[in-house]
Formats: C-alpha cells, structure tokens, sequence
C-alpha cells in the first residue's frame, strides 16, 4: 500500500461541489430578483408617462373645447370625439386603460362619460376622476391618478 497519496477523495469532492452550488444558487436568485424588479419598475415609468401623456390631452381638450365625449373601444385604447370631427386617439398592446369616480365639482354629481357628452363650456367647468393604468399582461402591476380637469367659468356680462 501507499501511504503516501495526493490528491482529493470523494466526499471532498462532493463537499465542495454542494458548497458551490449552494454559493450559485444564491447568487443566480439574487440576479433574477434584480432583473424582475428593474422590469418592474420600467413598466411602472412607463405607465406614469403614460398616464402624464393622457391627462396632457384630456387637459387640453377640457379647456378649449365646447364638447367632447370620451369613449373606450377596447381596454386597451381611449378615443375621445371633440369639435365635431376632431379625434385624439390613443392604443397601447401593453397597457390598458380605465377611468371611474367622475364627479363635476360643481354639484358632486356623477357623470357616466361612457354615455353622455361633456360640455366644459357651460355645464361641466371642472371633473374629478381616477385614471388606472394597467400592464395587459400583469394587471397587478398598475398606477392610479387622481385628475382634476378645470375650466374657468366665462364671465357672462
């Protein structure tokens, strides 16, 4: 027998293979948490600009139109008719839309959008809403915003 061998038996082998791959384990979910959560939070900047670019709109047609209606066609689209034959359209693949509480601050009421017209100019000077956006693939992922849209009343002297 030799007495003198070198080398490494089998149970250290084992040994550190197992510490190995305990060691990659953890560092490969660590990895893929980091990848899950800068997806995450791209979409999220993708809804808010989203969400900015849509309220721009709705603002701008709130407060220079006589009229408009918004309509939804898809969940994932907004169309909104104004001065007779003008029409701001909006379609995502990723991302779909909804709008609830419409309130006119005038007299708290509520306002089905879906099936009346707004009137800014002379009934509806200022609406209250939220506006949810939503990933189409992961609905969990979404953002609500609050919007004011506001007109001034015109002064009738």
């Amino acid at each position: 027998m030799m007495n003198n061998q070198k080398g490494l038996t089998l149970v250290e082998i084992l040994a550190t293979i197992t510490i190995l791959s305990i060691v990659g384990i953890l560092v490969w979910s660590v990895f893929l948490q980091g990848t899950q959560y800068s997806n995450e939070a791209l979409t999220k900047n993708q809804l808010t600009q989203e969400a900015n670019y849509v309220q721009v709109n709705l603002k701008d047609i709130h407060q220079n139109t006589d009229e408009y209606k918004i309509i939804f066609p898809t969940p994932c689209s907004i169309r909104i008719e104004y001065n007779e034959s003008d029409v701001f359209y909006l379609e995502n693949a990723q991302i779909c839309y909804e709008m609830s509480s419409f309130i006119t601050s005038d007299d708290n009421s509520p306002i089905n959008v879906l099936e009346t017209s707004i009137y800014p100019k002379n009934k509806h000077y200022s609406i209250s809403f939220e506006l949810i956006l939503k990933e189409k693939n992961n609905e969990a992922n979404q953002i609500v915003t609050h919007t004011n849209l506001y007109r001034l009343k015109e002064d009738k002297s």
